[in-house]
């Protein structure tokens, strides 16, 4: 995967969990990590890169999958058309 799709990749889960949030009254998500039986190991580092640049807010559940709840600063990127670089 290019340095451009994992960008992509992870604005796309931004994007998801912000909608999520407001359609959820502000709750968290949960999300699989598992793909055909195996970690999206991409997914991981999706989730991991938001959470260190605390766009998100993230827990592991268990083994296959993470409770995830976008934050204030995701939420004005999301709203203000913003870049993740």
């Amino acid at each position: 995967m290019t340095p451009e799709q994992r960008n992509q990749k992870r604005l796309e889960l931004l994007k998801q969990l912000y909608d999520y949030h407001f359609e959820n009254g502000g709750r968290s998500a949960q999300i699989s990590i598992e793909k055909e039986g195996k970690v999206d190991n991409e997914l991981v580092t999706a989730i991991q890169y938001l959470d260190d640049k605390r766009l998100i807010e993230s827990k592991v559940m268990h083994r296959s999958a993470y409770l995830a709840k976008i934050t204030a600063y995701g939420i004005d990127l999301i709203e203000s058309g913003g870049s993740l670089r």
